[in-house]
C-alpha cells in the first residue's frame, strides 16, 4: 500500500521556478525575406578622376600621374609617394607598394570598392554580397554631358544570367569601364533612377488621338515621305512638316493606323499614332536608358522584385528597396525649374503624384533652401520622401505618396576629403540626433552647405549616411543599407508567463500573470533583442487582458492586447507594459526621471558593495569614459563618443526607450509590507500590499518595478556589463555581433528572501516593526550567460537598496567576495562557471548556530579559459563553445561541483566537487571531495527538510554529465568539519559526449510503501543549449531518447543516516559516516525482464495506462523511467522541472521537429511544448484515471519552449490548477484544493 501525504508542498513550489532555460535561441526562427532591391547610383563626373588625388591626399597637383592594373583587369591612376616622405594622411588612406605609397583616383577607389563586394576579398574579410540580391547600376552624368544620368544595367538578381553573363558578371564590367569626366546632375539622376523603380519616366507624356507621325505621296512616279515637325496643343494634328524626303521611316514603327489625307497640294497616306506619346527634355536620362525601356519605349520596366509586391502584401512586408548614391561634391546645372518637372514625371506627372513635389525645402525646416543655387536641394528633399511613400515634411503619410505605394529608401555617401569631419550615420541615435550631429560638424570645404545637405538626404532618406574614403569604405556602406533595407521585417513576439510565489501569503496563488515578452530577430546582426514585462489577470484558470479577452491563441501567438499596465498616455498604449511607463528623460530640475544604479564610481572604477546614482549631470561632472553610454540608459538617445555639449542639448536630444529581452529571468514578487486578512470562506488573504516586481534583461539590467502601475522604481546595471556589452545600452539596431554572441545580460533566474516583523497598527513589513524589529528582504540572483557573478541586494528599504555582497570569480588569485565595502579572495571561485543556478536560500545549523545560507550550483561551462565564453581584447564579448556544442565531452570540470555561501554576508562556508581538495580550498572554508563530481552544475539546488524543524537536511541535483547527486546535511555535527556527507551519486548515466544532460532542478516527494517512507527523485533530460538537436537512430546508437527518471531514494527517510564513528588520534578528533547505501549509482534496464534495485525500468504508454500490475515495485527496482519518443532520437527533450501534486506528475516536453508557429515572412518560433501526466510514485495510472477527460495526456501548450504555471480558479487563491498562455490545459481540467489543514508537515522544500 502506498501513500503520498508528503507530495503536495514539496513540489508545489516548483510549479512558479521559472525554467532554466539553455541557449535556447535556436528554436527562434529567421524571416526569410522577399528581396532586397538595391540600385547603385555613381558619382563619374570630373571631380572622381585625376584631380581628386590632390585634394584627398594633400598632395601637389603637379604629382605624375602613372597607372598599374588591377585584379579586376581594369586601369588604375595613382600618384606614387616616397614611403619616407609620406604624411599621415597618406599613410592611412593609400595602398603601400615596396617603398612607396600608390595613391589613386577616386574612381578607382570606387571600382576596387564594387569588385570587393561583388566579388569578395579574402585578404580584407569581405564576403561577397549573396546570389539573392537584385542589384542594378546607374551613373551620371551621362557622356560626361553634364546634363543627365541613366540606367547602365538594369536590377536583377545576381546570379541571373542574360545572354550568357551572369548580373554579377555584367555589373562588374559596366564598373570597370567607368571613367570620370563631366558635371555632377545629381538632382536628375536621382529623378531617373526613381523614375526606374517605379516603372515610369522622366519625360513628358501626352495623349495623342490620331495624330499624324509620317505623310507618304506619289509624285512623278516616285514616294515621298515626310514627318511631323511639331504637333498641335490638342495631339492630333500636326502643325509644321519636315521636308520630304525619298527614304522611308516607316521601318522606325510609331504609328496605330493609316488614313487617306491631303498635306498641302499632295494627297497621299497619313500614318497616325493614337496612345502615349513622350516629349522631350535634354535633362532625362530616359531616352539614354535603352536596357530598361518597356516593350513600348514609353516608360521604364521596373524591376520584377518591386512589381511582385504590387500583387502580395506579404512580400511587400517582407522586401526592401532602395537607392545608394555615391557623389563626391556638390550638385550641379540644376534648379528648381529643370528638377521639378523631371520629378513629378517619375511621379506619373504633375496632376498625379507629382503635384506634391512642390520644392518646397521644408524639410527638416529650411536646411534644404541653401546650397549652391543650381544644384535643386529643395527639389531632392520633396522627392526623398514622397519616395518613401511619406510627406514632403518627411511626417507619415495616410493616403498614397508614389505611384507604387512603396517605400524606397535612399543611402548617401560622401566619396572624399570634402566631406571629412561629418560624423557618420549611427541606427543607435535618433534622426534628430544625427541631424544634430550634422548641423554641429566643423569642416572645412568650400560647399559646406551642400556638403551637410547631402548628409542630411541620407539621414531622412532613411537609408543613412556614411564617409567613404577608400574601397572598404564603399562595401561597409553599402553593406549598411542593405540591413537598413531589411529592418521593416516585423518580428515574432514570444515568450511565457510566470505567477509568483507570495512570500507574504504562501498558502495563496495571486491572480495576476506576469508575461516575460521579446522580439527574436536571428535574421539580423543585432546583438540585442528587444523585450518587455506585462502583467495580465489570471481568471479561472484563464491568463487575460484588461478587458478580459486571451492573451495569446492556441497556437501561442501573442495577439492584440491590453495589459494591466497599460495607462492612457500614448506612449503607454503604443509599447504596454514596463516599456510603455518607463520613465526617461530628466524633469524641469534637469535631474533624470529615472533612478539607475551602478557598482561603479564617476572615474570609471569599480566601487565593490557602494552604489552610485547616474544623473543628468554626470554629462559634465564626471570623467568616466563611458559616461555617455549610461546616460542613454536614462533615455538619451546620443552618441556616446559624441556627447552633446551641454545639459540643455542632452536632454532636447531624441528619446531611446527599449529594453532588453526577457527570456530567462523570470520574474518573482516582492511585498515590502501588507495586512494577513481572512477571507469570507475562511482562508487566509492580504489587503493594503506593497508589491513590486523583479527581473533582469538581456540589456545589462536588473528591474524592479511597482506591481500596480508598472512604472520602474530603480533599475541596477552591474558595472561588468559596462565592461562586457555596453553597447547593449545603445539603440539595438546599432549592435552588430550577431547571434553567435548575443548579449545576455542580466538574464539569470533570481531569488527572493523575506522576513515579517508586525506594526502597530498589525501590518507586517520587512522594514522596521514595533519595538524597533526589523524583518528582511534581499534579492539574490546571477547573470546566467551574462557572466559569472552572483549578487545580493538588501531591498529592506525599497526606496533605497544597496549591495549586501558581490560573489566575483575570477582566476584562483582574482575570485573575490565584495562585503561591506572590502573583499575576500577565495580561489574556490575560480572553477565556477557562468552563474546559471538559481539560487536556494534557507536555514542550516553551521557550527552550533543558525545561519541563512545561499546555495547555487557551480555554473556553465560555455567556453573559454574560464568558462565565460570568449572575449575580445577590449573585454567585449565575442562568442561562446563549452556546452553550446552538441559533441562536447567536459574535461575541464568547470562550474563542477556546488557551494554554500553565507546569505547575509557572501562568506563562503562550504563546496563540494571534484575541484573540492585541500589544496584548492582557501584556510577556513570546509569542503567534500566527490571525486565524480566533474560536469557543470546548471540548476536550482532542490533543498529538503526531513524534520520540519526549519533546517535544511538533502540537497538534490543533477550535472550535465547524467548524473543525479544527494547531499546530506548533518545540522547536529560535532563539528563543522563533518556538516556534510560525502555526496551520493543516485544515477550514473555518464557517456561522454552522449550523456543525456540535467539542466532542471529535480522535483522531490515521498510515499510510504508497506511502512516504509522513501523518496522519489524526478528528473527530466534534455540538451538545452541546443534544443532543436536530433539524431537519426541508425546514424549512432550511442545516442538515447530523453526522458523523465524517477528514482526511489531508498535512504533518505533512514533513521540511521547520520550515524558517525568518532575516531581520535595524536590529540585529533575526526568523524566519519558510514557509505554504506541502498540507492546509488543506478543505471538503466532496457527492459523488464530481469529487474533489479540498481536499475530504472523502462515504462511506456502501454504500461503506464493501467496500474493492475506494477511494472517497477519498490521493493524490487531502483525506480523507472519514460523515454519519450518523437521522429527522431531527442527530438523531444524534458526542458522544465517536473510538477509534483497529491500523487500526479506533469512533465513539460519540447519537440523540436513540430511547427511551431510562423508569422510575418516566415519569423516564427521552431517546435511545440507538450505536457503528459503520470501517477505517482510509479508512473502508472489506474485504466479510469487515463482515460478520463480531465488526464493530460502530451497536450500541445503552444510553440516554442514554454511551461504551465500553477495559478488558481478562485478569487482567493486557495485552490490550484495548470494555466498556460494558450489555455489548452483548460478543458475539464483538474483542480486541487490547498486549505491550510492539507499543508503537509513532515516533508518540505525548505528554500521557499
Amino acid at each position: 500500500m502506498v501513500s503520498g501525504g508528503a507530495a503536495l508542498l514539496s513540489l508545489f513550489m516548483c510549479f512558479s521556478s521559472p525554467a532554466v532555460y539553455a541557449s535556447d535561441i535556436s528554436i527562434y526562427q529567421a524571416a526569410k525575406y522577399g528581396t532586397i532591391t538595391l540600385m547603385l547610383m555613381l558619382d563619374t563626373s570630373g571631380s572622381m578622376g585625376d584631380s581628386s588625388i590632390a585634394t584627398d591626399y594633400g598632395l601637389s597637383s603637379r604629382c605624375t600621374i602613372s597607372s598599374d592594373t588591377a585584379s579586376g583587369g581594369y586601369s588604375r591612376d595613382y600618384c606614387s609617394v616616397s614611403a619616407s616622405s609620406a604624411s599621415t594622411t597618406v599613410k592611412n588612406q593609400c595602398t603601400l607598394n615596396g617603398s612607396s605609397y600608390r595613391c589613386y583616383t577616386r574612381v578607382d577607389r570606387l571600382k576596387d570598392g564594387v569588385f570587393d563586394l561583388l566579388n569578395g576579398n579574402t585578404s580584407k574579410s569581405i564576403t561577397a554580397l549573396s546570389d539573392d540580391k537584385v542589384i542594378g547600376l546607374s551613373t551620371f552624368s551621362y557622356n560626361g554631358d553634364g546634363n543627365a544620368g541613366y540606367i547602365v544595367v538594369p536590377a536583377r538578381r545576381l546570379d541571373a544570367t542574360v545572354n550568357g553573363i551572369t548580373q554579377r558578371q555584367t555589373l562588374l564590367n559596366a564598373v570597370s569601364n567607368l571613367t570620370a569626366n563631366g558635371g555632377t546632375p545629381t538632382a536628375h539622376a536621382y529623378a531617373d533612377v526613381g523614375a526606374y523603380m517605379m516603372g515610369t519616366n522622366t519625360l513628358p507624356t501626352y495623349t495623342a488621338t490620331n495624330l499624324p507621325i509620317y505623310f507618304s505621296y506619289v509624285s512623278s512616279n516616285k514616294t515621298y515621305y515626310q514627318s511631323c515637325k511639331t504637333y498641335n496643343s490638342s495631339y492630333n494634328g500636326c502643325s509644321s512638316w519636315n521636308s520630304a524626303t525619298q527614304t522611308s521611316p516607316l521601318g522606325n514603327g510609331g504609328y496605330t493606323s493609316t488614313a487617306a489625307c491631303k498635306v498641302g497640294s499632295n494627297s497621299g497616306t497619313c500614318y497616325n499614332f493614337t496612345g502615349t506619346l513622350l516629349g522631350s527634355n535634354s535633362y532625362s536620362g530616359f531616352p539614354y536608358s535603352s536596357v530598361a525601356w518597356n516593350s513600348n519605349q514609353t516608360a521604364y520596366t521596373a524591376p520584377d522584385s518591386i512589381t511582385s509586391q504590387l500583387t502580395s502584401t506579404s512580400t511587400t512586408q517582407c522586401s526592401g528597396q532602395g537607392i545608394y548614391i555615391l557623389t563626391d561634391g556638390e550638385p550641379n546645372n540644376s534648379g528648381t525649374s529643370i528638377a521639378q518637372p523631371l520629378m513629378q514625371n517619375a511621379l506619373g506627372g504633375s496632376t498625379s503624384y507629382g503635384s506634391a513635389l512642390t520644392c518646397s525645402g521644408s524639410l527638416g525646416g529650411t536646411y534644404f533652401q541653401g546650397g549652391t543655387s543650381n544644384a535643386g536641394w529643395a527639389c531632392i528633399a520633396d522627392f526623398s520622401q514622397l519616395l518613401l511613400n511619406r510627406n514632403i515634411d518627411g511626417s507619415s503619410s495616410t493616403v498614397q505618396k508614389n505611384p507604387l505605394g512603396l517605400s524606397i529608401k535612399t543611402a548617401v555617401v560622401g566619396f572624399g576629403a570634402e566631406f571629412n569631419g561629418i560624423p557618420s550615420y549611427s541606427t543607435a541615435l535618433s534622426q534628430q540626433t544625427n541631424i544634430s550631429n550634422i548641423d554641429n560638424a566643423t569642416i572645412t570645404s568650400s560647399y559646406v552647405a551642400d556638403v551637410k545637405n547631402a548628409a542630411r538626404w541620407g539621414v531622412y532618406g532613411q537609408g543613412g549616411w556614411y564617409l567613404g574614403a577608400n574601397s572598404s569604405d564603399v562595401v561597409n556602406s553599402v553593406n549598411s543599407f542593405i540591413n537598413t533595407l531589411s529592418t521593416d521585417i516585423p518580428p515574432v513576439t514570444t515568450g511565457s508567463a510566470t505567477i509568483p510565489t507570495d512570500k507574504l501569503n504562501p498558502t495563496a496563488v495571486q491572480n495576476y500573470a506576469y508575461f516575460s515578452q521579446f522580439q527574436p530577430t536571428p535574421d539580423k546582426t543585432y546583438q540585442l533583442w528587444q523585450g518587455n514585462l506585462k502583467k495580465y489577470n489570471v481568471l479561472n484558470g484563464y491568463i487575460t487582458d484588461a478587458s478580459g479577452n486571451s492573451v495569446v491563441d492556441s497556437t501561442g501567438k501573442i495577439v492584440t492586447n491590453t495589459d494591466l499596465w497599460t495607462n492612457s498616455t500614448s506612449t503607454s498604449k503604443a509599447y504596454g507594459g514596463v516599456k510603455g511607463v518607463l520613465p526617461l528623460g530628466a524633469n524641469s530640475s534637469n535631474t533624470a526621471n529615472r533612478t539607475l544604479l551602478i557598482d561603479r564610481d564617476s572615474s570609471g572604477n569599480t566601487t565593490g558593495t557602494t552604489l552610485n546614482q547616474i544623473d543628468v549631470s554626470y554629462l559634465n561632472t564626471t570623467t568616466d569614459s563611458a559616461r555617455g553610454y549610461l546616460l542613454t540608459l536614462l533615455g538619451f538617445a546620443i552618441d556616446p563618443n559624441n556627447l552633446p555639449a551641454s545639459t540643455s542639448a542632452l536632454i532636447s536630444s531624441g528619446e531611446l526607450r527599449q529594453i532588453g529581452a526577457v527570456m530567462h529571468s523570470a520574474p518573482i514578487l516582492l511585498t515590502s509590507s501588507g495586512t494577513i486578512t481572512t477571507n469570507t470562506d475562511g482562508s487566509i488573504g492580504t489587503s493594503n500590499r506593497s508589491d513590486y516586481a523583479l527581473f533582469g534583461s538581456t540589456q545589462g539590467l536588473l528591474h524592479v518595478v511597482d506591481a500596480i502601475t508598472g512604472t520602474e522604481k530603480f533599475a541596477f546595471v552591474p558595472n561588468e556589463m559596462v565592461t562586457k556589452q555596453k553597447n547593449a545600452f545603445l539603440q539595438y539596431q546599432s549592435t552588430s555581433g550577431g547571434t553567435a554572441a548575443l548579449y545576455y545580460g542580466v538574464d539569470a533566474p533570481w531569488e527572493v528572501y523575506s522576513e515579517y516583523v508586525p506594526n502597530a497598527d498589525g501590518s507586517l513589513t520587512v522594514g522596521t516593526g514595533m519595538g524597533g524589529a526589523t524583518g528582511k528582504q534581499m534579492a539574490y540572483g546571477g547573470l546566467r550567460m551574462g557572466g559569472r557573478s552572483y549578487y545580493a541586494l538588501n531591498l529592506q528599504n525599497i526606496s533605497s537598496p544597496s549591495i549586501a555582497f558581490h560573489i566575483d570569480p575570477g582566476t584562483s588569485t582574482t575570485s573575490k567576495v565584495w562585503y561591506n565595502g572590502s573583499s575576500t579572495t577565495y580561489k574556490e571561485l575560480a572553477f565556477m562557471g557562468q552563474s546559471w543556478s538559481k539560487p536556494s536560500i534557507g536555514w542550516v545549523r553551521w557550527n552550533g548556530s543558525k545561519r541563512l545560507v545561499m546555495f547555487v550550483g557551480g555554473g556553465y561551462d560555455a567556453g573559454g579559459t574560464n568558462g565565460d565564453g570568449t572575449f575580445a581584447t577590449d573585454g567585449s564579448r565575442t562568442g561562446y563553445a563549452g556546452y553550446e556544442g552538441t559533441t562536447y565531452s567536459q574535461t575541464n570540470k568547470i562550474g563542477a561541483g556546488m557551494y554554500m555561501f553565507d546569505a547575509l554576508t557572501g562568506q563562503l562556508l562550504w563546496w563540494t566537487g571534484a575541484n573540492a581538495t585541500a589544496s584548492n580550498t582557501t584556510a577556513g572554508v570546509q569542503y567534500t571531495t566527490a571525486a565524480n563530481m566533474q560536469y557543470s552544475v546548471v540548476s536550482q539546488i532542490k533543498t529538503v527538510d526531513r524534520n520540519s524543524d526549519g533546517l535544511i537536511d538533502h540537497l538534490y541535483f543533477g550535472d550535465l554529465g547524467g548524473q543525479v547527486w544527494r547531499v546530506d546535511l548533518n545540522n547536529n555535527a560535532p563539528a563543522v568539519s563533518a556538516f556534510a556527507k560525502t555526496p551520493v551519486r543516485l544515477l550514473n548515466l555518464n557517456n561522454g559526449q552522449y550523456s543525456p544532460r540535467f539542466y532542471e532542478t529535480p522535483g522531490f516527494s515521498t510515499y510510504n510503501s508497506s511502512g516504509t517512507i522513501f523518496g522519489v527523485v524526478s528528473i527530466g533530460s534534455g540538451n538545452l543549449s541546443s534544443p532543436l538537436f536530433d539524431t537519426a537512430s541508425s546514424s549512432n546508437s550511442n545516442y538515447n531518447n530523453d526522458a523523465i527518471y524517477n528514482i526511489y531514494d531508498k535512504d533518505v527517510a533512514r533513521s540511521d543516516l547520520y550515524n558517525y564513528t568518532t575516531t581520535t588520534s595524536g590529540g585529533t578528533t575526526s568523524y566519519s559516516y558510514s557509505s554504506s547505501m541502498n540507492t546509488h549509482d543506478l543505471t538503466l534496464a532496457t527492459s523488464t525482464a530481469s529487474p533489479t534495485t540498481s536499475q530504472l525500468l523502462p515504462l511506456t504508454d502501454t504500461t503506464r495506462a493501467s496500474n493492475a500490475t506494477i511494472v517497477a515495485p519498490y521493493s524490487t527496482t531502483g525506480g523507472w523511467y519514460y523515454a519519450f519518443a518523437s521522429s527522431m532520437i531527442q527530438d523531444e527533450k524534458v526542458l522544465s522541472a517536473p510538477l509534483v501534486i497529491n500523487n500526479d506528475m506533469y512533465v513539460t516536453t519540447f519537440d523540436g521537429s513540430k511547427d511551431g508557429l510562423s508569422g510575418t515572412c516566415g519569423a516564427g518560433v521552431k517546435g511545440n511544448s507538450f505536457v503528459t501526466q503520470f501517477c505517482m510514485p510509479y508512473g502508472q495510472c489506474s485504466s479510469s484515471v487515463y482515460t478520463s477527460s480531465s488526464f493530460i495526456n502530451h497536450t500541445n501548450i503552444g510553440a516554442g519552449i514554454v511551461a504551465p504555471s500553477v495559478g488558481s480558479t478562485n478569487s482567493t487563491g486557495s485552490t490550484r490548477t495548470l494555466v498556460t498562455a494558450s489555455g489548452n490545459l483548460s478543458s475539464n481540467r483538474k483542480i486541487y484544493s490547498t486549505s491550510l489543514s492539507l499543508i503537509p508537515q513532515r516533508w518540505y522544500e525548505a528554500s521557499q
